[in-house]
């Protein structure tokens, strides 16, 4: 992913209520675009989107909901949009497709 992260401040709550029955861990919670928090090949990353982990803080996440995720640990990988949650989810371990579209004016 290139370009530099823009953070939003949509807040946890929204994100999950954009899937239904979606799971995120607890911690981390970095949302936005461009949002990588941990720029290693094969862990959590969304182009528009929440990332979170459990750990208290953003050096290993393994969950997101978003547009252009990528990643995927404890051997689950995400669909490029939806939910993805492994590793301990606040509503169980997910792995949900969904259908999202980007509007740009």
């Amino acid at each position: 992913m290139s370009g530099a992260y823009v953070a939003t401040a949509v807040g946890r709550n929204a994100w999950k209520s954009l899937i239904d029955n979606s799971s995120l861990q607890p911690n981390c919670n970095r949302e936005g675009i461009n949002s990588v928090p941990w720029n290693v090949a094969g862990w959590p990353r969304t182009r528009i989107g929440i990332v979170s982990n459990q750990e208290a803080n953003c050096d290993s996440p393994d969950s997101y909901i978003g547009i252009g995720g990528d990643g995927g640990q404890c051997n689950v990988s995400g669909y490029s949009v939806g939910d993805l949650a492994s590793c301990g989810g606040d509503n169980g371990d997910k792995n949900l497709a969904a259908f999202g579209a980007v509007f740009v004016r």
